[in-house]
């Protein structure tokens, strides 16, 4: 049931990050240019992953801070794969995506989803 319910929660978390990503290319690109787009994009979804991560998590009833740990990696490499799947397997354009410093804040991203719910967990134990 476990598994039913991370990989639901990531659906949800990747659903937001299609939907951002389609309004940053039709609306935002255009409007503010690509950098500061990108920039307002991965602001809108890191606080998109962190409302679902914190609102949703307790569904989960996670038993550690392991086991927190687990499902962020979980996450993190469900999402790997998705990018990776979305640059239709080319590891330099994921590679750029990923690079700290640049435009893009995919990185931040990755290290919330990983970082995030066994930060919730610890928060709730003591």
């Amino acid at each position: 049931m476990i598994i039913f319910k991370l990989v639901s929660l990531w659906l949800l978390m990747a659903l937001g990050a299609v939907l951002n990503g389609g309004v940053r290319q039709r609306w935002l690109s255009t409007a503010l240019g690509e950098v500061r787009a990108q920039r307002v994009s991965g602001a809108v979804l890191m606080s998109w992953v962190a409302l679902v991560i914190c609102g949703l998590l307790p569904w989960l009833a996670l038993a550690s801070v392991a086991q927190a740990l687990l499902v962020g990696a979980a996450w993190l490499l469900m999402t790997l794969l998705f990018e990776l799947a979305m640059n239709r397997g080319e590891l330099g354009a994921l590679r750029r995506q990923l690079t700290p410093g640049g435009s893009d804040l995919m990185w931040l991203v990755l290290l919330e989803t990983l970082l995030l719910p066994p930060m919730w967990v610890l928060s709730l134990s003591g």
